[in-house]
Formats: structure tokens, sequence, C-alpha cells
């Protein structure tokens, strides 16, 4: 199918360009800086996607939809880590005509809700991925955002996607940005593979997929609210926290600067409760009083009371 054959009410195809997609990558990791502590990875999923760049056929990434930045960090975890692969994704069209460089990033344009465009879409990346099979497939198939604790709910477009495609491997990866001790957030992400179904209908991956993003996106969660940055390791980043230029410089010339630490008091509140005295405890736990009934109106004087 021509690029001239395309409804371009329905899709607007990407067009790459290698100088452009050079410039942003040298961008991006600067805006994260600017804006991010740091992009750290949950310890071992590292190797999940780096092995996507040796595989033979097309791969698709499915990312949970929480932010302006998840096209930004697609980008980022696909020029770091599967760096012989061009990146291809979808973008709402109306959106996409408001930020029409990403077209040269690799994002296309698609109608989502006119009930033709998932037929166009696999006619075209079809076209795309007979042309180039290395080519990976991003999306967020939400395709709203959703608050990254929501439970799971995609658009059936990926499913056909990976129906349509023998030989295709899937990979969820769950992205959070809370804030820990630093003033910017955190970048935390999570990768696990998407176990191909035993029908691979549109139906059964379906169900492979929304299981598999919210898996990750669980075991991403109990990581983020453990705190540790021991549990990832950096993509990019984490050069100290930071509270302000001019500050930061006076702790330094008084000696005092250094990362921030939380100190961890979780076990020592356990160990004040299990010493804390027997008669404490009971007392604590003793109901309290009930108020006293009500004093009549009259009560003040004996002799009109008992009249």
């Amino acid at each position: 199918m021509a690029e001239s054959e395309l409804d371009p009410a329905l899709i607007w195809p990407a067009a790459p360009s290698k100088h452009v997609a050079r410039f942003f990558q040298w961008w991006i990791p600067k805006m994260f800086e600017r804006s991010f502590h740091a992009v750290r990875l949950a310890r071992g999923t590292e190797g999940t996607l780096a092995s996507l760049d040796a595989h033979a056929g097309p791969i698709i990434v499915v990312m949970n939809h929480q932010s302006w930045w998840d096209p930004l960090i697609a980008m980022h975890f696909s020029s770091r880590l599967t760096p012989s692969r061009q990146l291809l994704g979808p973008m709402e069209l109306a959106q996409l005509k408001k930020f029409a460089f990403l077209r040269k990033l690799g994002v296309f344009g698609i109608d989502p809700d006119h009930p033709s465009s998932q037929a166009k879409m696999l006619e075209y990346l079809s076209r795309e991925f007979g042309a180039n099979p290395k080519l990976s497939f991003w999306v967020t198939p939400q395709g709203q955002f959703v608050d990254s604790r929501e439970p799971i709910r995609i658009r059936p477009g990926v499913a056909s996607v990976a129906s349509k495609h023998a030989g295709v491997r899937v990979v969820a990866l769950a992205v959070e940005m809370p804030f820990w001790l630093d003033k910017r957030p955190e970048i935390l992400c999570r990768l696990c593979d998407v176990p191909a179904p035993a029908a691979p209908t549109t139906t059964g991956w379906t169900r492979a997929i929304t299981g598999a993003m919210q898996a990750n996106a669980d075991a991403l969660a109990a990581l983020v609210r453990v705190r540790d940055e021991a549990a990832f390791s950096v993509l990019s980043g984490a050069r100290g926290s930071r509270v302000n230029p001019l500050y930061d410089l006076w702790l330094r010339l008084r000696g005092v600067s250094g990362p921030l630490v939380a100190t961890d008091r979780s076990s020592t509140s356990s160990r004040a409760a299990s010493e804390r005295p027997a008669s404490s405890v009971r007392a604590l736990a003793t109901p309290p009083v009930s108020p006293a009934a009500p004093v009549p109106a009259n009560a003040s004087n004996p002799e009109r009371a008992t009249s």
C-alpha cells in the first residue's frame, strides 16, 4: 500500500529522519536531566529490553499511559537499548497535527474513534514490518491518560497487530514518576515479557497483554513504595540530590554537601511497640468512658425538681 493510498483522515504515516532522530537522542537526556532526578530500571529486567535488539522479527512494547512524557520515554529507551531498531508508534491524529515534528521520529497519526482506523492501521503496519522486520512498535494501549495505579484496561488494536504477525515478541514496560528525595521526580520503570497465548487470536493476545501489564504494574508499584534505590539500575541522571544551585554551592563550601538519605524508622517503631510496658498497652486499649447523662434544666433547684 503506497503512502498515496492512505486516507489522511485515518492514517498520517511517519516520516523518519536519521538527522532529526540523532538530535533528539542528544536532546532528550538533557530534558530528563533538567526535569527528573534519574531514569531507573528495575534490576533483573535490564536484559529483557537489551535482548530485543537481537530478535529476528518485529517487537511490540506496550506501556501504561500516565503522562505527556510517555513518547519521550519510549524514544529514550529505544535509542539507548535497541539502537539497531527503528521506532514506530501511534498518536491521536488531532494531537500529532500539533506536534508534527514527531513524525520525523517514527510517530504516525491515527483517528482512534473511526470504525475503519484499526483495519487501516493493520494494513499500514503490515507494510512497514514487511519493509523492515527490525521495526519496534511502541504503543500505549490504554488509549488515554490513566493513573498508574488504576486497573489496566486496553483497546484491542495492539492485540490485533500481535495476532497478525507470527514470531512477534511483545514486552510490557511499566512506568511511574514518584517523588523520592530530590525536588525532581524519578522515572522508575520495569520490564517483563508478555507470554504468547496458546490461541494467538486478538482475544488471546488481549488477555495476555492485559495480564502481563497488570502484573508488571503491580510489581513496580511494590518497588516504588519501598523507596529503595538499590532495587533499580540507573540509566541516566542520579547525580546527587539538589536543593538550589546557590544553596548547594554553600553546602559544598561548608563541607556538608552530599546526597539526602532517608532514615528507616520502621524497625525502631516496631521495637518500641514491643518494648512498651504491658500497663501502658492496657491503658491505650481501655475504651473511653461514656459521657455522663445530660443534666435536666431544673436540676439546679432541688425543690422544683421534686415538686
